[in-house]
């Protein structure tokens, strides 16, 4: 409970600050908003381990294939990196930079889901025959 009452900490800290650094400094500004997403980044990182770690002991408990279930974690996890990191980018001023991020992590998706997408076709072919 702790961790989140730090995150919410800096992230109030650096709503306080960053006005007051705008008006003297618009690159520090935008440099404290990149290092507290980084320094959130990094609180938040252990979690997703955690989180990832439970995970796949519950695709252990349901017998789901574990090539499956390391897919769709990376994918997650892809996901929330491309968001988180082209957020970021975005609250920096580089919008389209952001959205060439999320482009980029939309087409990684695709191209590692492409396995389970092939199974899945082959599955509903069996069937109908």
């Amino acid at each position: 409970m702790s961790f989140i009452i730090k995150v919410i900490g800096l992230g109030f800290l650096v709503c306080l600050i960053n006005p007051v650094l705008k008006k003297h400094s618009p690159q520090t500004a935008t440099a404290v908003t990149v290092l507290s997403a980084a320094v959130i980044f990094s609180y938040v990182l252990d979690y997703v381990y955690e989180a990832f770690s439970k995970l796949k002991g519950m695709a252990g408990i349901f017998n789901i294939n574990s090539a499956y279930g390391e897919i769709i974690l990376k994918v997650v996890l892809i996901a929330w990196v491309c968001e988180y990191c082209g957020a970021i980018i975005e609250d920096a001023g580089e919008k389209a930079v952001a959205k060439k991020i999320e482009f980029a992590g939309k087409i990684f998706i695709f191209i590692m889901i492409f396995p389970l997408l092939t199974t899945l076709c082959e599955n509903v072919i069996s069937l109908i025959r």
